[in-house]
């Protein structure tokens, strides 16, 4: 059951969590922000200790000047699609650094009117592909990006897409019809059904929720944003179990392991050819296509790495052992890529060595 709450911006923290802790699984929001980087404050305070997973937003309004660190949320990466060549328009995503999540692909401003951006995340062994559409006319041609969900359909059984569509959901038309059409020959469903945009008399249903498993959705709410946007922020849970890490991991990519053979006979390195086809007075377009090209090659080359942080929080424990421990690691790491008798015994004398000064430490503490 949906409820739109009214409220203000003070209490939409407060609502967060509450929505968040009685629902368990994966939290996800989209609202039109109608220019983050003048609210950017407001849009911290909102998510200030926020328990939602991932966040979408449409209509960012930001510029290749404004640079992400200046437009971050605590905890939260950020992924971006900016409007280069006119003002307005743009969609973002902010994924909670806990999970994996790569870029996957986006519009190309230049060539469709309508701006998407699609994420690839990997939750609790599964892979996730999630979107944020933005569509900034109700009568612009939406033939891109049905291609592109035909190919996510067919791709990816867990789907996630939010957006503002500027399709009127509550007063069906030829352009509503022939979407939800779209949408139902490729199994994929509407969640929300009430009103999201209430600027005029006749509120619209302008913002939604698409998923190819509506089942898995367990919980729905949208909240009001008074002084924020005309649009109401919805949110969803959809049902699956959520594992945070603790701090003791935290994720980096390793470059050091990109596989530079496969790298340079990636046939998307071929697309950058189509720079030479933009004229030349158009740079903004020429740097979109560079920078998704470079952001799809990073993305599927570097290997992005969780890394275990040893605890070292012991009283017993001392920068001589600290020392041991590496050394010990090196001569493991030597000796199983060599498989040499000479190394083991090097090994072996140090792992020795290192157990001796962890039990010395662990006696002499236990004396004081």
């Amino acid at each position: 059951m949906s409820l739109r709450v009214s409220d203000t911006l003070n209490y939409t923290p407060t609502l967060l969590n509450i929505f968040c802790k009685q629902n368990l699984g994966l939290h996800i929001c989209h609202l039109n922000a109608q220019s983050v980087f003048p609210k950017i404050d407001e849009l911290r305070n909102i998510f200030v200790g926020s328990d939602i997973d991932i966040i979408m937003i449409s209509e960012t309004w930001l510029k290749a000047e404004i640079f992400d660190s200046m437009i971050t949320l605590n905890d939260y990466n950020v992924y971006r699609l900016d409007r280069l060549s006119k003002r307005a328009g743009g969609v973002m995503l902010y994924v909670k650094k806990h999970l994996k999540c790569k870029f996957s692909f986006s519009s190309n401003i230049e060539l469709t009117k309508v701006e998407y951006l699609f994420c690839e995340i990997e939750i609790a062994q599964q892979v996730f592909i999630v979107g944020v559409v933005y569509n900034p006319h109700k009568d612009n041609d939406l033939s891109s990006l049905c291609n592109d969900l035909s190919f996510v359909s067919s791709n990816y059984q867990n789907i996630l897409i939010g957006g503002d569509f500027n399709l009127n959901f509550c007063s069906p038309n030829a352009n509503v019809s022939n979407f939800q059409s779209i949408l139902d020959s490729l199994n994929l469903f509407k969640v929300n059904v009430h009103p999201t945009y209430f600027k005029t008399q006749n509120p619209s249903l302008l913002d939604i929720f698409i998923t190819a498993n509506n089942n898995k959705v367990s919980f729905f709410n949208q909240v009001s944003l008074p002084g924020f946007s005309y649009h109401d922020m919805i949110i969803m849970t959809y049902d699956l179990p959520i594992s945070v890490p603790s701090s003791n991991s935290f994720y980096f990519y390793d470059y050091n392991r990109v596989d530079n053979s496969l790298l340079f006979a990636d046939p998307m390195i071929a697309y950058l050819e189509n720079i030479y086809d933009i004229p030349a007075s158009n740079v903004h377009a020429q740097l979109e296509i560079l920078n998704n090209v470079l952001l799809f090659l990073h993305h599927r080359h570097v290997p992005l790495v969780r890394k275990r942080i040893i605890n070292t929080d012991v009283p017993w424990f001392n920068s001589n052992i600290r020392k041991l421990i590496i050394d010990r690691n090196k001569a493991n790491k030597n000796w199983k890529r060599f498989k040499i008798n000479a190394l083991f015994e090097i090994y072996r004398k140090i792992r020795n060595k290192t157990i001796s000064a962890i039990r010395f430490a662990k006696r002499t503490y236990a004396k004081i």
